[in-house]
């Protein structure tokens, strides 16, 4: 979740300053940054599907997280993002001696 934040950051870097300036940079001077930022972000993009999709594999490979998973994502507007950070922020729930109100308490802090 560590790599998957910096290379959403680092993307972010990258796109944002572009599309603040949009109204008052030159058009040509802004295409030749899209253009030579397009690729880094592009990488980025494809690490971050990669880091993903080993946080799904690793979450169906492991029989006590797939089980929270499916617990916990059972929740409306509760997906895999939140569900990770759940579960390191409590170190699997296993912080707190009650789960309910150790997910309850978790949900709400994140909704905040």
């Amino acid at each position: 979740m560590g790599l998957r934040k910096r290379l959403i950051n680092a993307k972010n870097t990258l796109r944002v300053p572009l599309e603040e300036v949009t109204a008052f940079q030159d058009k040509k001077l802004q295409r030749e940054m899209e253009k030579l930022n397009r690729k880094p972000i592009e990488a980025m993009e494809k690490q971050i599907a990669e880091v993903e999709k080993k946080i799904k594999l690793l979450i169906k490979e492991d029989d006590s997280l797939r089980h929270l998973f499916d617990l916990v994502t059972s929740v409306d507007g509760v997906g895999e993002v939140v569900f990770c950070e759940m579960v390191i922020a409590t170190n699997e729930f296993k912080l707190f001696s009650d789960r309910r109100p150790a997910a309850l308490e978790s949900l709400l802090a994140i909704q905040e």
